[in-house]
C-alpha cells in the first residue's frame, strides 16, 4: 500500500507543473469544523424568507473560474488509493474553510433555523453566501456561457461563532473564513482532475451524463486544459507579489486587492498583480 502511495504521488509530481516543492501537491491545511448542536440567526429585524434569499440569489457574478456544473462535479484534492474521494461542494468539506452551510430542501430547514415555509430551496446544497447564476450571453463576445457559480455579498459579510454548542449567526458581521486556502484548494482540485488517473472519467461523467460522446468529452477536456493555462498564469502573477504582502487567513481578507487583481487580469492579461495586505486589527466601528 505505501509502494501504490509513493507511485501515485511520483505520478502527480511528474504531471503537475508549476509546484515549489512537494507539499505544493497536497492542499493545505485546514480545521475540522465543529458539530453544530443547535442553529441561532441573530435578530436583524428581517424576516427568514428574505434572509435566505438574500443568501442565495444572484448578483451577476461569475467569483469562481469554473462553470456551476463543474464546480458540482469535481471531487476533493485528496489522493485516495482505494474508493473515490469526496465532491469539492460536499458542505461538511465547506464548512472546514468557514463556508457557513444552508439547508438543501424543506425536511433540513429546521436544522437551520428556518422553518418549512420559509424555505425557497436550495437543492445543490450551496453554502451561505454561493449563487448560481443562469447561462448569459458574453457581453464581450457574445458567446452564450454555461451557468456560473460565484460569491455574493452574504459570503464576506455573513458571521458564525460557536457558543457553548450553539452556532450563532450574524447577518452583516465579517465572515470567518479563509478564501486564500480556498482558492488553492480549488486549483488543486482542477488540477487533480487533469492530471490524477480516472478522475477526469468520473468529471465528464458527472459534467456530460452517462450518454456523452467522444468528441464532447474531448472538447471538455479541451476546455479544463485551457482553464489550467489561465490560473497558472493567474497564479504567477498572483506568486509575483506575494513577498511583498501579508498572509490571509481566517477572517483577514484584503477584498479591495483581490477584486482589482480579479479586474485587471481581466483585462490586462500581463499586468503586475497588487500585493494583498488584510488587516492586521481592525476600528472599533467595524462591530458596532
Amino acid at each position: 500500500m505505501k509502494n501504490l502511495a509513493a507511485v501515485l504521488i511520483s505520478f502527480v509530481a511528474s504531471s503537475i507543473s508549476g509546484c515549489s516543492g512537494i507539499a505544493a501537491l497536497f492542499p493545505p491545511d485546514v480545521p475540522q469544523a465543529p458539530l453544530i448542536k443547535e442553529v441561532r440567526w441573530l435578530e436583524q429585524n428581517w424576516s427568514p424568507e428574505e434572509r435566505f434569499w438574500f443568501h442565495h440569489v444572484s448578483q451577476g457574478t461569475s467569483t469562481l473560474p469554473l462553470p456551476y456544473a463543474w464546480f458540482l462535479a469535481i471531487e476533493q484534492p485528496e489522493l485516495s488509493l482505494f474508493g473515490t474521494p469526496g465532491l469539492l461542494s460536499n458542505s461538511d468539506y465547506l464548512r472546514r474553510f468557514g463556508f457557513i452551510p444552508s439547508p438543501t430542501h424543506a425536511g433540513t430547514a429546521t436544522a437551520h433555523s428556518y422553518t418549512r415555509s420559509d424555505f425557497y430551496g436550495n437543492p445543490d446544497g450551496l453554502p451561505v453566501g454561493f449563487s448560481k447564476t443562469p447561462s448569459y450571453p458574453n457581453p464581450a463576445t457574445g458567446e452564450m456561457l454555461p451557468d456560473q457559480i460565484g460569491f455574493t455579498c452574504a459570503a464576506c459579510h455573513t458571521e458564525q461563532m460557536e457558543y457553548r454548542g450553539t452556532n450563532i449567526r450574524i447577518d452583516g458581521a465579517p465572515a470567518v473564513t479563509d478564501l486564500g486556502k480556498f482558492r488553492t484548494t480549488l486549483g488543486l482540485a482542477l488540477a487533480y482532475t487533469n492530471y490524477v488517473p480516472g478522475r477526469f472519467e468520473r468529471f465528464a461523467q458527472r459534467v456530460l451524463g452517462e450518454n456523452h460522446t467522444a468528441e464532447k468529452k474531448t472538447e471538455l477536456e479541451a476546455q479544463l486544459k485551457q482553464l489550467l493555462s489561465r490560473l497558472q498564469q493567474f497564479k504567477k502573477l498572483t506568486d509575483a507579489a506575494e513577498h511583498q504582502g501579508v498572509e490571509e487567513g481566517f477572517a483577514r481578507l484584503d477584498a479591495l486587492n483581490r477584486i482589482g487583481n480579479k479586474c485587471s487580469s481581466a483585462i490586462y492579461s500581463t499586468q503586475r498583480h497588487r500585493a494583498l495586505m488584510p488587516r492586521q486589527t481592525w476600528p472599533s466601528i467595524v462591530h458596532r
